[in-house]
Formats: structure tokens, C-alpha cells, sequence
């Protein structure tokens, strides 16, 4: 978990308004990118982790859905 991804989900909880902007990015196996998406406006509205204990779990997978103004591919 990222500390300052937490702190701004924790925030929002709270009533803080404080708008970003970001990208997001699916990168293949050698790491070359190939899909893009840059957002602004964007507030976290749910943050879905991982169960603590997943017996058998190759991946932790962590979910946010994020409100956004805008979105455009990179």
C-alpha cells in the first residue's frame, strides 16, 4: 500500500476536497506500455485490498475507482 495513496483516499473520507491528476498505464512483460490514459479532477471514491491472509494467492491485487473531470489517452 502506498503511504501517500492512503493518506489521500483517508482524506477524501474526511471531506477533503483535494483534486488530482494522474495517468494510468498497462505496460507488457519486456515493460514497453501499451495502453495509456492521463485524468484530471479526480477524487478516490472506494479502495478495495487484498484479504490478509489469501492461502494459495500468486497476486495481491489492490482496486481504486477513482471521479474524474477528464480522461484522454497518453
Amino acid at each position: 500500500v502506498d503511504a501517500a495513496l492512503a493518506k489521500w483516499f483517508e482524506d477524501a473520507r474526511a471531506g477533503l476536497k483535494d483534486v488530482r491528476a494522474g495517468s494510468v498505464a498497462f505496460v507488457d512483460r519486456a515493460g514497453k506500455t501499451t495502453e495509456c490514459w492521463r485524468f484530471v479532477g479526480a477524487l478516490p471514491i472506494t479502495w478495495k485490498g487484498p484479504p490478509l491472509q489469501s492461502p494459495g494467492a500468486k497476486h495481491a491485487v489492490e482496486e481504486i475507482q477513482l471521479a474524474v473531470l477528464q480522461i484522454k489517452r497518453c
